[in-house]
């Protein structure tokens, strides 16, 4: 009971960083206010799945919401990328760039949800939680994209002209959603696999387009 009611709170969390942060973009530049404002839109929907699979018991009902609960491995990536561009204090990326990148994604995530068959499972046995039946496991893929990142804020931090305070930040949050991932692996996370991560880039985001803004 102690599980469900540590899942729930963080659902309220992640959904409460999503409302402050689709305000807070709203003052921020253009192209950074546009992305955001799709980050936050993506993470809702996912966090409305993570909802119904706690509160439905018809598991047949489940099945289509395979569409949404997915949404963080398109979501989160173009998040990082963000608070990365913030971070180094490069306002004048190319948002064809990423939109780019969203639509690459969103194919390969639609590749692999129509090719791999959808497996529900009891988590701890109070909710269902979703994974497809791939090869490799897919969060590996979140794991691939933090270290990326990770490498590039090392070779950033010198820079006399990045924000430090969203770089630490974002050290952090890197290496708290790899962790996440493996402790998940090793089958000894209290929560599902990324809804860790899912938070701490979430308020990486809110906090980077805070300090943009003031």
């Amino acid at each position: 009971m102690i599980n469900l009611f540590i899942y729930i709170s963080a659902i309220l969390l992640m959904f409460i960083i999503c409302i402050q942060g689709g305000k807070a973009t709203f003052k921020a530049p253009r192209k950074i206010k546009i992305i955001s404002i799709i980050i936050y839109f993506l993470m809702i929907l996912k966090f409305i799945s993570l909802t119904l699979l706690v509160f439905v018991n018809n598991i047949r009902n489940l099945y289509w919401l395979k569409w949404i609960y997915f949404l963080d491995f398109l979501a989160i990536p173009i998040c990082i990328l963000i608070c990365f561009y913030i971070c180094i204090k490069n306002n004048k990326f190319n948002l064809n760039y990423i939109i780019f990148i969203i639509v690459l994604i969103t194919s390969i995530l639609i590749f692999f949800m129509s090719k791999y068959s959808l497996k529900i499972n009891m988590f701890n046995g109070q909710y269902y939680i979703m994974e497809l039946l791939t090869p490799i496991n897919m969060y590996v893929f979140f794991i691939f994209v933090n270290l990326i990142f990770l490498i590039l804020c090392f070779i950033k931090h010198n820079n006399k002209y990045i924000n430090k305070n969203i770089l630490y930040l974002m050290f952090f949050s890197t290496i708290v959603n790899i962790s996440d991932i493996i402790l998940s692996f090793l089958n000894i996370n209290i929560l599902p696999p990324n809804i860790l991560g899912n938070i701490i880039w979430i308020y990486t985001l809110y906090t980077a387009v805070n300090k943009l803004i003031r």
